[in-house]
């Protein structure tokens, strides 16, 4: 898996595609963490959830179905202002669903484990892509602070961060030369 800085930022990065939100922090914000949540199967796995089980690590937590129920609860239940399936609400939804299925999309990226279990519940199997430039980010915290995480960590900035940034920034830039002056006063 990538770490849990990549999933935040690439969910960061993920905004420049949506439109302005009443609530541009605390959405980014809830983006983010969303991004992190599948990785909370790693607590079945240090309780003995066996890896290929499909609430083992890189399962169904990693899944679209996941994404699109988290991505729905999320903006449901963090935005009052705005009702169900309005188009605010549904704007919302969509970027936290995918923002929340960037995770098993970064993980397939990976040189690590055994795949994801993309289209759990329906089936267990796992996929990887066939181009993994990412090494697999070590399952403690101990291990980020090692010779081998500082590498990851650049191997993700080239990898992931830096074409991320320069995709979001065109679309930013996209945006902004569409939006019309405003008019003077």
């Amino acid at each position: 898996m990538p770490t849990v800085f990549t999933h935040a930022y690439f969910a960061l990065t993920l905004r420049a595609y949506y439109p302005r939100d009443a609530h541009p922090v605390r959405l980014a914000i809830l983006g983010m963490a969303c991004s992190a949540v599948p990785d909370l199967d790693t607590v079945g796995y240090w309780y003995g959830v066996p890896y290929e089980h499909v609430c083992g690590h890189r399962g169904i937590t990693h899944s679209l179905t996941f994404a699109v129920v988290l991505g729905a609860l999320a903006a449901s239940l963090a935005f009052r202002d705005a009702k169900l399936f309005s188009k605010a609400h549904y704007a919302r939804l969509r970027y936290l669903s995918i923002a929340t299925l960037s995770h098993g999309v970064l993980d397939m990226l990976t040189h690590g484990g055994r795949g994801v279990a993309f289209l759990a519940p329906f089936t267990t199997t796992r996929y990887s892509l066939p181009w993994q430039p990412i090494a697999a980010a070590p399952m403690s915290i101990r291990g980020f602070f090692t010779a081998y995480g500082f590498e990851l960590l650049l191997t993700e900035m080239l990898w992931i961060w830096a074409p991320a940034t320069v995709v979001a920034l065109v679309a930013l830039l996209v945006r902004w030369r569409r939006t019309p002056p405003a008019s003077p006063g």
